[in-house]
């Protein structure tokens, strides 16, 4: 499903079981569980104008950036932690998908801001080189979440734990 700004309605609604989610979408109603932890990293085409050098935050201020905006208008974290920060991007390039961010990359001068994870498994396949983040938006949770009614309905239960050993798998970032 596409993001929205409040997911957890969807299981108020019966809509869904369990929710994956960053943690800032999640309710205090509910309970949940951290799957896991990541950061925000930025990638720039390697080959291109800011490949080959320390990312700056005046070269992110002033560099076009291609982003995820969700398709309801719901606000992703990395965005909200960026206005928060003062950062406002010039936008040139907007998708629905956080995992297509890198391809869109390659053979220009942008620059996005993308998970950790998802530019890890890039790594290799595509040539990007990845930065950290010239001011710090903080780790991102990724967080499961289910109505509590379902707390020990045996197929939740056995979800929850192939997700939360899935997590236990991923390389720390």
């Amino acid at each position: 499903l596409a993001q929205t700004d409040r997911p957890y309605l969807l299981l108020d609604q019966g809509e869904a079981d369990l929710l994956v989610a960053p943690s800032r979408f999640c309710s205090p109603d509910h309970p949940s569980e951290v799957v896991y932890r990541d950061r925000y990293v930025c990638v720039v085409w390697k080959d291109g104008h800011y490949g080959g050098r320390p990312l700056t935050d005046t070269a992110f201020r002033e560099a076009g950036h291609v982003v995820m905006v969700p398709p309801n208008n719901a606000h992703s974290v990395e965005s909200e932690a960026q206005a928060a920060h003062g950062v406002d991007r010039r936008i040139e390039v907007r998708t629905f998908s956080f995992s297509v961010l890198p391809n869109l990359i390659v053979g220009t001068d942008r620059i996005a801001t993308v998970h950790g994870h998802i530019v890890g498994e890039l790594a290799g396949h595509l040539p990007l080189e990845q930065h950290p983040l010239p001011f710090d938006i903080g780790a991102l949770d990724q967080t499961m979440q289910w109505h509590g009614y379902r707390e020990s309905d045996p197929g939740l239960v056995w979800l929850r734990g192939i997700f939360t050993r899935a997590g236990e798998l991923l390389p720390m970032h």
